[in-house]
């Protein structure tokens, strides 16, 4: 798949469980050299540590800023804490039933971007982000 141009936005189909689908999210995401890229992962299922090293195997280097929204309980994947990771990533959690909080978590990681950067950005489902949000909807 050819990379597309800065400001592109790209939808892609794949089975929840494909493991095309993270590669498909790296290739995107590594549209420019890593000191010029800011990447943004929304993940449901990948814990920060597996994004950030399956960054360092595609590209080797980490991108000039990296953040991670894990959206659901971090302390049944990762006891009570989040791993360390490196000063340049930036790793924030989200309630998968407060899609407000959601998007204050993605709009407090894009007011601190430097606008030097390319930035892109991977969901990497929004077909659980739907899910949660049509379950939050219906007990209303």
């Amino acid at each position: 798949m050819d990379n597309p141009q800065p400001g592109s936005n790209v939808l892609v189909l794949a089975p929840s469980l494909s493991e095309a689908k993270g590669e498909t999210c790296l290739d995107l995401l590594g549209g420019a050299p890593p000191e010029q890229l800011d990447v943004l992962r929304v993940t449901y299922s990948g814990s920060p540590t597996e994004l950030v090293e399956s960054w360092r195997e595609r590209y080797g280097t980490l991108p000039d800023r990296m953040g991670i929204i894990v959206v659901g309980d971090q302390r049944g994947r990762y006891g009570e804490a989040l791993p360390e990771l490196p000063d340049s990533v930036f790793v924030t959690t989200a309630n998968p039933n407060d899609i407000t909080g959601l998007g204050m978590r993605l709009n407090n990681y894009l007011n601190d971007r430097d606008g030097d950067r390319q930035l892109t950005v991977c969901f990497d489902s929004m077909t659980e982000l739907l899910q949660f949000q049509s379950i939050t909807s219906t007990a209303a």
